[in-house]
């Protein structure tokens, strides 16, 4: 999926978060085209690939993630609806 996004835009830069390709899910254009990243493949690549818990996870993202979204080019998250 990535290399299709790349391809799309081929002379735009993207802010790719290290280590989370899988948790890419597409891109949207919000004033540029930006990568769109699960938030739940996101927690599940932290909770295997660093030994986290569900809360470390979360703890993590919301500090250390989440703000590279206010970023020119940054990434967007989608989060899990919780209307249940």
């Amino acid at each position: 999926m990535l290399e299709s996004i790349f391809n799309e835009y081929p002379d735009h830069l993207f802010i790719k978060l290290d280590g989370l390709d899988d948790a890419i899910i597409g891109s949207t254009v919000i004033n540029t085209p930006r990568l769109v990243y699960s938030f739940d493949k996101i927690i599940e690549i932290l909770e295997e690939r660093d030994g986290a818990d569900y809360h470390e996870a979360t703890e993590f993202f919301w500090f250390n993630i989440e703000p590279l979204a206010l970023m020119v080019n940054g990434p967007v998250f989608e989060y899990p609806d919780n209307e249940e």
